[in-house]
């Protein structure tokens, strides 16, 4: 609606107000410009791409059993419950210490308590590349061992199993 106005010319335009018209057809011009550039990152860039929120949450759920727990340590909860998720449990303090790259000796040992010693523990990460590449697997080796990850756009769960002793 506003391109045919901002580009038409009506004859008997002061030049006082030329120059607004001149103005307001350069700023449409420039917000179309700049919406085209966003609407293409936002379909065809892939660092632009949308967090998976809906397929990450539905492994979780899925994957999801008496022995099995589920933590979040970075993404967003309203986003976690909107798609269905209210068992996840909320561990973003212990993500923001992993990354700012803050390791803690006793960071498995957090996690367990946390979950109730329970045998197997997902751990959902919006965004990992924000944390140190390894950090996760490294602090949850002395209790629990690495069983398998999955990936989603923007989001990474590991499956981890507890050791036995």
């Amino acid at each position: 609606m506003l391109i045919p106005s901002a580009l038409s010319q009506r004859p008997g335009i002061s030049s006082k107000r030329y120059g607004v018209s001149q103005f307001a057809q350069i700023a449409v011009i420039s917000l179309i410009v700049l919406n085209i550039y966003s609407l293409f990152n936002y379909y065809f860039n892939n660092d632009y791409r949308k967090d998976d929120y809906r397929s990450a949450i539905h492994s979780i759920i899925k994957n999801r059993s008496s022995s099995t727990q589920s933590l979040f340590l970075f993404g967003n909860p309203r986003l976690f419950r909107y798609y269905g998720d209210t068992l996840s449990l909320d561990g973003r303090i212990l993500g923001t210490q992993l990354r700012k790259g803050i390791t803690d000796k006793n960071f498995a040992e957090k996690i367990e308590k946390l979950t109730n010693s329970v045998d197997i523990v997902l751990i959902v990460i919006n965004r990992e590349h924000l944390f140190p590449k390894g950090l996760i697997q490294k602090q949850m080796s002395d209790l629990y061992n690495l069983d398998s990850q999955v990936n989603f756009a923007y989001f990474k769960i590991y499956r981890f199993v507890k050791k036995k002793n």
